[in-house]
């Protein structure tokens, strides 16, 4: 099942390619790409504690 899976999303991938420039108009069209990347891997904090202290790590700031 997922070698069929892969298989499916491959060949999916492969016919986008070939028919987006296809489709593709000769105006200009400018694209914003909005990039946020400092979640350090999770949306809430992590909380630990180390020598009696509690300390928390990653998420989202605040």
């Amino acid at each position: 099942m997922k070698k069929f899976t892969s298989l499916c999303l491959s060949l999916i991938i492969v016919l986008l390619l070939l028919v987006s420039p296809a489709a593709a108009s000769d105006s200009a069209k400018e694209l914003t790409v909005i990039f946020t990347h400092d979640m350090h891997s999770y949306l809430d904090t992590k909380s630990y504690e180390l020598n009696g202290d509690l300390h928390e790590i990653g998420g989202l700031q605040r």
